[in-house]
């Protein structure tokens, strides 16, 4: 604590004039409008409203920051995992196998005849299951999802479409003028779709694991769950008011039973990751000992 004091103090709060805790402050906002930044890219900009989604804080850090990321994308729910520090671990053991194949192919979509469109496909899709085989997946466990990647011409970005089968190629032009559409909230029907890449997604389905269930609790946490109170400093809605500093309880996530109820400001602390609530968050604990936040 006293080392970032000091690197604040000297590199940033210092030569702006400004106290340590402001500066701080203002570190935590522009952290959280970068996030923001890359959660509206893979959301609004893909045509999905972030209001309706959870979000998921995850990583060490992560759930320090998942109430200022809600409020400024107006996401009412949060869920953040039982050890967030090592959820990306988890996912890999759980997660299917992908492998992903493409073949680059530029020219117009009346460019590619049927034949030619079922070559590129039959070949990647080969060595997609080529691959499957290799890590031992049985033919019942494969999956192949087949795409393309199409433009207007003379555009240097493309969007995605899913191939199911050669016979949808004819009607794949109608499919990008629709996406488009929903994507950007405009397009060209007269404008020719140039064909840009062939892509095969070979997934080899695995039986995951079931999750463990926690003990059974009621509303409030037990006795050994608390570890006491600690003053912490909670930065304002509004960019320009004041933040300020709360008395809030700790937790010890571990403690915690299903169906435990937590009012902000608190502070759950775990040996993967430090779980901030900020003033009216209520957070219930679930049978999986997940965290579902309401935000405040």
């Amino acid at each position: 604590a006293d080392a970032a004091h000091r690197a604040i103090h000297d590199a940033i709060a210092r030569p702006l004039g400004m106290d340590v805790i402001q500066a701080a402050a203002g570190i935590l906002r522009v952290t959280h409008a970068n996030i923001v930044r890359g959660i509206r890219v893979v959301s609004i900009e893909r045509g999905h409203d972030p209001r309706d989604f959870a979000l998921n804080p995850f990583g060490g850090a992560g759930p320090m920051h998942g109430t200022p990321v809600a409020k400024e994308l107006r996401i009412p729910r949060l869920l953040i995992p039982p050890t967030p520090g090592i959820l990306c671990a988890l996912g890999q053991l759980v997660s299917d196998l992908r492998h992903g194949l493409i073949e680059t192919h530029i020219g117009p979509h009346a460019a590619f005849p049927l034949a030619a469109v079922h070559g590129i496909i039959t070949r990647l899709r080969a060595h997609g299951n080529e691959l499957l085989a290799a890590d031992g997946v049985p033919d019942e466990k494969r999956r192949i999802e087949t795409r393309v990647d199409a433009r207007y011409a003379g555009q240097s970005y493309e969007l995605t479409l899913p191939l199911a089968n050669v016979a949808q190629w004819q009607a794949l032009p109608q499919v990008f003028h629709e996406m488009h559409q929903a994507r950007f909230g405009h397009h060209d029907a007269a404008s020719p779709v140039e064909i840009v890449n062939f892509g095969v997604t070979a997934v080899g389905l695995i039986d995951a694991p079931e999750l463990p269930q926690i003990a059974q609790g009621g509303e409030q946490p037990a006795a050994a769950a608390h570890a006491g109170t600690r003053r912490v400093f909670y930065e304002a809605d509004d960019p320009g008011q004041a933040g300020q500093w709360l008395e809030a309880p700790i937790y010890r996530r571990e403690e915690l039973l299903a169906d435990n109820i937590l009012h902000g400001p608190a502070v759950i602390e775990e040996i993967s990751a430090t779980n901030v609530l900020y003033p009216g968050d209520i957070a219930r604990v679930d049978r999986y000992g997940s965290m579902l936040v309401d935000v405040g």
